[in-house]
């Protein structure tokens, strides 16, 4: 079985590390490349592939994980694999803490040292990084990034493709819309209208997310 880790950058290298870890303790994989259509020859001591390349692959021998930080792209991308038949890996770090009631679906990954706690579910291809907490009963909306040291209330609904920012508690019961962006350090208190960027203790939405992009 192959890893494929589309887009050989900082995060992919962090996707590496944690899928390396991984197979230190299952050998799940027998290779782990990145697909990656910029950049030409091995990369992080893995081997890169173009699109073209992937697409000449046997589908019942790999799955993917998308590793970019705009949660806009990692949609695209996720769907743009999904559309040649592949299927998305559901990794976790043998450091992490995950509920067995806990639903975890196609395309995660949940980093070192992160509480996925009871009755939670992280919805296709979100992400999760180190040091962080998603309380009981939470909902990651697909294609959603949640930063390090983020601790997200219990009962908490997250849209698609939400970026929350290092550091940014959610208050529980809260809703936070499709496409916001959470900033570094802010304090959610309330909940959260779609398409915004939220600064702030307590936090405030300060401008529309007009163009679908974090970075």
């Amino acid at each position: 079985m192959k890893l494929l880790i589309y887009c050989a950058g900082g995060l992919g290298r962090e996707y590496c590390d944690v899928a390396e870890r991984v197979n230190k303790q299952e050998h799940r994989w027998d290779e782990i490349a990145f697909i990656d259509d910029a950049r030409a020859g091995d990369y992080y001591g893995k081997k890169t592939l173009t699109f073209a390349d992937v697409c000449k692959l046997d589908r019942a021998d790999c799955e993917f994980l998308v590793a970019n930080g705009n949660p806009s792209t990692r949609e695209k991308l996720f769907d743009k694999m999904k559309a040649e038949g592949f299927k998305g890996a559901t990794v976790v770090d043998p450091n992490a803490c995950v509920s067995p009631s806990a639903t975890l679906k196609e395309g995660v990954l949940v980093s070192a040292h992160t509480l996925i706690s009871s009755l939670s579910t992280l919805e296709e291809n979100s992400l999760v990084l180190p040091c962080s907490v998603i309380g009981h009963d939470t909902v990651v909306g697909a294609h959603s990034f949640v930063c390090c040291d983020t601790a997200i209330g219990g009962n908490t609904k997250i849209g698609k493709r939400v970026y929350i920012g290092e550091n940014a508690p959610v208050k529980e019961n809260l809703t936070i819309g499709d496409d916001s962006i959470v900033s570094m350090g802010a304090v959610i208190l309330r909940d959260v209208p779609e398409s915004v960027i939220m600064f702030g203790n307590p936090a405030r939405a300060m401008r529309n997310n007009d163009d679908k992009k974090v970075f």
